[in-house]
C-alpha cells in the first residue's frame, strides 16, 4: 500500500492505520495528485494512533538530518553526473558496461530531486531558517537539469 493510499484511507477510516501501515518518516509530505500535496502532520492530527506514530518517527533533528542527507546526495549526484556528462564519455560500449552504475546514478539524483521538491512545499518548516534556500533551489534547479541531460543521452545511447 503506497503511502499516498494509505493517507487517503485515513481520511476515511482511521483504523486503517493499526491494521495495514507503519508510519515512515522519511516523507512527511506525499503527493496524491497532479502536484497536490498533503503533509502527514496536518492531516493526521485528528487520528491519535497516526499522530502518535508520527510524533515518533518525525522529529525536527530527524527532519534536519534527512535534509542534511539529501543535500549530500544532491552534490554527490552533482559530481556523478559531471563525470557522465562529459564530452564523449557516453559511448554504446560505456553505456553497456556501466548499465548498473548509470542507472543507480539517475535514481539516486530522481529520488533527491523528488524528497527536496516535495518538501520545499511543506507549509511546516522543520527544517531551518531558510537561509540557504536560493542555493538550494540553484543546486537542486542545477541537479533535475543534468539528470533530465543524462536521462536523453542514455535513451539516444
Amino acid at each position: 500500500m503506497t503511502r499516498a493510499r494509505a493517507s487517503l484511507c485515513l481520511l476515511l477510516a482511521a483504523c486503517v492505520l493499526r491494521a495495514h501501515f507503519r508510519a515512515s518518516s522519511c516523507n512527511q509530505v506525499i503527493t496524491y495528485y497532479m502536484g497536490f500535496v498533503v503533509e502527514l502532520p496536518h492531516v493526521w492530527e485528528p487520528y491519535k494512533a497516526a499522530r502518535t506514530a508520527l510524533a515518533n518517527t518525525t522529529t525536527p533533528a530527524s527532519t534536519r538530518q534527512l535534509h542534511v542527507q539529501c543535500l549530500e546526495h544532491v552534490s554527490s549526484g552533482r559530481k556523478m553526473l559531471q563525470d557522465h556528462l562529459t564530452e564523449g564519455t557516453l559511448t554504446d560500449e560505456f553505456v553497456l558496461d556501466n548499465t548498473q552504475h548509470l542507472l543507480h546514478c539517475v535514481r539516486e539524483c530522481n529520488i533527491a530531486i523528488r524528497w527536496l521538491m516535495l518538501h520545499r512545499r511543506a507549509r511546516t518548516k522543520k527544517i531551518g531558517d531558510g537561509t540557504e534556500r536560493g542555493r538550494e533551489a540553484e543546486q537542486l534547479l542545477l541537479l533535475l537539469m543534468n539528470t533530465a541531460q543524462l536521462e536523453y543521452l542514455l535513451r539516444q545511447v
